[in-house]
């Protein structure tokens, strides 16, 4: 699974879960939703730092300021949020652009884990899914264990204590 670091040297992805599981989270710097949930985030990487990895897999922008959305059926959807926080960006169309604003978001966010960047052409998002703000949990066979449409801190965490035999029962997102 190819992508950036965020100096734009190239990675690889799968090489992450050969020791430990990872929790891969997507989002992107126009997602307030991901910006929120970001804190969980941080929460799961201290409390499982012995037994698992945890990657922010940074994706195209989910409310890019006049581009269409990519969530929007070919409408642009600005977010309110956004603009009252200053963040109007529209869609990269070039890696630097899209590495300028994963280092923004990871400043804005600062959660202290490993980011990825995935490659222009949308590969790694489109693998995935396709959401903005998606948390997979992968086990050391890269098997997913657990993935959530929308990233829940308190249910992953407990999808994490399932899979490492913490919790006798496997648990599910819960609808929004």
């Amino acid at each position: 699974m190819p992508v950036f670091k965020l100096d734009g040297a190239e990675g690889d992805l799968a090489k992450t879960w050969r020791k430990r599981p990872v929790l891969l989270m997507t989002g992107s710097l126009t997602c307030p939703v991901a910006r929120r949930q970001y804190e969980n985030a941080r929460d799961i990487a201290v409390q499982f730092r012995d037994d698992l990895y945890v990657v922010v897999v940074y994706t195209v922008e989910a409310h890019p300021e006049s581009d269409a959305s990519p969530y929007g059926n070919g409408r642009a959807r600005p977010s309110s949020a956004n603009r009252r926080e200053g963040i109007r960006y529209e869609q990269p169309t070039a890696l630097e652009q899209r590495l300028k604003l994963a280092r923004e978001f990871k400043e804005r966010v600062d959660i202290g884990v490993t980011m990825a960047v995935d490659k222009m052409d949308n590969s790694l998002w489109k693998r995935l899914g396709g959401g903005p703000n998606m948390g997979i949990l992968v086990d050391t066979n890269g098997k997913v264990v657990a993935k959530h449409g929308w990233f829940h801190g308190p249910s992953m965490t407990r999808s994490i204590e399932a899979m490492l035999g913490k919790q006798q029962t496997p648990t599910t997102q819960p609808a929004n």
